[in-house]
């Protein structure tokens, strides 16, 4: 129903071909839900690569060249002396803001009551089903 690849060895040219035999090879077109799940798969793939190329492009388009770069920013430190409303705060974090141990204490509470509720509707239901056993037994 496929074409399976190795993720360690793919290639540009591996990939185009894998599609090309999905696409023109009989085995694969016999079915037209392997027909409709290549078109769903390859017009995925290729809006995903338009997204990527529109990305590229905007990442390379800077103007100005690496050297540029970092001689405005040593410029301006030593312009402004700190950079403190740029950096982020998490030094400032007490410990249990940093590992967010209150959010964790909150969802561990929530999960512990729900598993006592399971546990506790279940001994429920074996207690009845055992006390009727045992009075049909007694009749």
């Amino acid at each position: 129903m496929g074409i399976g690849l190795d993720k360690r060895n793919l290639s540009e040219a591996i990939v185009f071909d894998a599609i090309q035999r999905v696409l023109y090879d009989p085995r694969f077109l016999s079915k037209p839900e392997v027909r409709q799940l290549t078109f769903v798969c390859l017009f995925t793939f290729f809006r995903y690569l338009k997204q990527v190329r529109r990305m590229s492009s905007m990442w390379h388009e800077k103007k100005i060249s690496p050297q540029e770069e970092a001689g405005f920013w040593i410029e301006q430190v030593l312009k402004y002396k700190s950079f403190d409303h740029i950096r982020i705060p998490d030094s400032e974090l007490t410990l249990m803001e940093y590992f967010c141990i209150d959010i964790i204490l909150f969802l561990l509470s929530i999960f512990s009551i729900f598993v006592f509720l399971i546990i506790y509707f279940c001994r429920k239901l074996a207690h009845q089903y055992i006390v009727r056993k045992v009075k049909l037994k007694l009749n």
